[in-house]
């Protein structure tokens, strides 16, 4: 059994996309938590419509944050493994079947996987992969995370004993992967990434000029204060100043209201992977049409 944990907060539109796709799983003793974080829409409602034992919503009015919201998952969680997923998002309906194979045959801590990138619409723009590179402090002060956040799959020991810090409003999972291996407790033996696309993550075009300063000051000063253990203070400027050129760019392009067109634009002139495209998309097109307990019958 595996619990599969779900905030929400104000997704209504893509919701029911995403619990389609969990009752679409081809591995059925799941549990599903799904914490409403105070939604403004009929999110709420949606889950409570859900019929199915195996469905449980929490909800307080309140608008605490992701990374509140997470913990408060992991905590509630009761089976021996949790899945990751956000609200709005798709994922394959192998994507249990393999990761808990795979984690059970090799004992990892994390398990994550591949995304596909779809859009408003459910059509299957690209892939995604987090940078292919070891996991020591250094490569994830320099080069970032190798672990896509949605996509995992966690023994619920690792996150009970590792939980998201709720200072950090977007940049919760770079946080927790940096102090969890400077602490030791995430390294190469810790996490595996499946090379196939079992999640399939919604771009959002509508990112803003705040919450992209907002993600850039968090991660900088996450870099600051671990960068001070292995890096020269020439790498660490350098860094930082990487960033910052990257923060004004990314912030003219949201300006100019052509962030999500040009990420699509540049994902649609690779057509190399296009059979798996079609694999995905065919995957989509059967999970749409699952019924979801209570509110299709």
């Amino acid at each position: 059994m595996i619990t599969i944990g779900l905030p929400v907060y104000n997704n209504e539109e893509d919701l029911l996309d995403t619990l389609r796709s969990i009752f679409s799983q081809t591995y059925e003793d799941w549990r599903l938590i799904a914490v409403d974080d105070g939604s403004k829409d009929s999110s709420l409602d949606i889950l409570m419509s859900i019929n199915d034992p195996r469905v449980k919503v929490y909800h307080d009015g309140e608008n605490k944050k992701l990374a509140h919201r997470l913990n408060e998952i992991n905590e509630r969680a009761q089976t021996e493994y949790i899945v990751r997923m956000d609200s709005g998002d798709m994922c394959s309906p192998r994507r249990i079947d393999r990761q808990l194979s795979f984690i059970r045959e090799y004992g990892f801590n994390i398990v994550s996987s591949e995304m596909a990138v779809i859009d408003s619409n459910n059509r299957v723009l690209n892939f995604r992969r987090a940078p292919n590179h070891k996991i020591t402090l250094k490569n994830y002060l320099k080069y970032g995370s190798t672990i896509g956040h949605p996509t995992i799959m966690t023994k619920s020991s690792w996150s009970k004993n590792n939980i998201y810090s709720t200072k950090n409003k977007r940049t919760e999972d770079y946080e927790l992967w940096v102090r969890a291996i400077s602490s030791g407790e995430l390294s190469e033996r810790d996490h595996a990434r499946l090379n196939e696309p079992l999640y399939f993550y919604r771009d959002d075009a509508n990112v803003s000029t705040h919450q992209i300063d907002v993600s850039f000051k968090e991660r900088n000063e996450i870099i600051a204060t671990y960068g001070a253990k292995v890096l020269s203070k020439n790498e660490l400027n350098k860094i930082l100043y990487r960033n910052n050129i990257k923060k004004l760019a990314l912030k003219a392009v949201s300006r100019l209201n052509m962030y999500g067109k040009i990420k699509t634009s540049i994902l649609r002139d690779d057509e190399k992977e296009h059979e798996k495209k079609l694999i995905v998309q065919n995957e989509i097109d059967s999970i749409l049409k699952i019924k979801v307990p209570g509110i299709d019958s």
